[in-house]
């Protein structure tokens, strides 16, 4: 029996790409790493495992992180002070369509510049939100507090209310599925300062959405700044 190579080997290429695509649909998986400079040189990891950190005033520090799975979609929220001002660090409130571009490396701050934590700030906290989808209802409370963050009125409340709320129910998916442990990344090189040193301290974190229930997955971590 004679078989048509070119036909096999087509079949073969799509089987192929219907077993990736269904292995990237149970997946989500991004790098990410959260570093800070000690006595001005040594860049030093922020374990994040763990939720609660102290920091000398005048400590500087930096986030990388790059989606490296398609449908991860990352939104890093910062809050300061316990009155909690929020400022949205990523994604870019006006650019919410051109994020999250897949394998690319993103900083916060960009390029060499660096965070400074400050004693009059007394906690800074991060939120960092992972999902499967697009979180627009998240995207829409963030546009609705900014248009209202610097008036001083019931409409600024209740934005700000609001946006609380759906951040609390985001971090109540977090327990609807599994996630896999943190790998290490290993990338050799760069010099102390670098963003090459800052990649090299990041981990492949990999989230388990195979046991899903509904169609979004939301994966939450909180990391707190206090002041030593």
């Amino acid at each position: 029996m004679k078989i048509n190579l070119s036909i096999l080997l087509i079949t073969l290429l799509f089987s192929n790409c219907i077993i990736q695509n269904s292995y990237a649909e149970e997946i989500m998986s991004f790098v990410i790493s959260f570093v800070y400079k000690h006595n001005s040189e040594e860049i030093c990891p922020i374990d994040f495992s763990k939720t609660e950190h102290k920091l000398q005033s005048g400590t500087e520090y930096k986030i990388f992180f790059k989606p490296i799975i398609k449908n991860t979609y990352i939104y890093i929220i910062k809050s300061v002070g316990f009155d909690k001002k929020y400022l949205f660090l990523y994604p870019y409130p006006d650019y919410y369509d051109y994020c999250n571009i897949l394998n690319n490396d993103y900083y916060l701050p960009d390029q060499k510049d660096w965070y400074i934590f400050n004693d009059n700030k007394i906690l800074e906290e991060f939120t960092l939100i992972v999902s499967n989808k697009k979180l627009r209802e998240l995207e829409n409370k963030i546009e609705t507090y900014l248009i209202h963050e610097n008036i001083d009125s019931g409409e600024n409340k209740k934005a700000k209310k609001e946006l609380e709320a759906e951040l609390r129910d985001l971090r109540l998916k977090n327990s609807k599925f599994v996630r896999k442990p943190e790998e290490a990344v290993i990338i050799s090189g760069g010099n102390k300062g670098s963003n090459d040193e800052i990649k090299k301290l990041a981990k492949v974190i990999k989230i388990d959405i195979s046991n899903k229930v509904e169609d979004l997955y939301v994966y939450s971590k909180t990391i707190k700044l206090f002041k030593k």
